[in-house]
């Protein structure tokens, strides 16, 4: 067999063994992506396609928790960023920080025990934990 050949039936057999994921939904911000995603995972694999959009969707969740806090404590877009310290940084206090909460499980749709919310620190905090409980 030529190294042409070998080499064809090896990415055959590759291709073989990838499996499908499920197209985001047309709800999905990445719908424009989901008629490549198949492309991409014969291209680069599936666990790279999986990686790619986790890190779009963290991305997304990321911006859109940064434009929250911006909007409720009407701050320069250049201030907020996800090391900023709610309290050090922000000088967010109860009240303020009650309605980020609620903003946040109202644009995300989850719920925030108010045990967790005490716990955010940092806006990367809010944005880890939205982002987990959003899968």
């Amino acid at each position: 067999m030529s190294r042409h050949q070998q080499l064809s039936t090896h990415k055959a057999q590759e291709k073989s063994h990838i499996p499908n994921i499920t197209p985001p939904s047309k709800s999905s911000p990445f719908s424009p992506m989901a008629g490549h995603i198949q492309t991409l995972q014969r291209t680069i694999g599936n666990q790279a396609v999986q990686r790619m959009v986790e890190s779009a969707t963290s991305s997304s969740i990321q911006r859109k928790v940064i434009d929250i806090i911006i909007e409720h404590l009407d701050f320069n877009e250049s201030f907020v960023t996800p090391s900023s310290s709610f309290v050090d940084d922000l000088a967010v206090d109860e009240l303020s920080m009650t309605e980020i909460v609620v903003a946040f499980e109202e644009e995300f749709g989850i719920k925030i025990p108010d045990e967790q919310a005490e716990r955010f620190r940092t806006v990367k905090d809010a944005i880890s934990f939205i982002a987990f409980r959003s899968k």
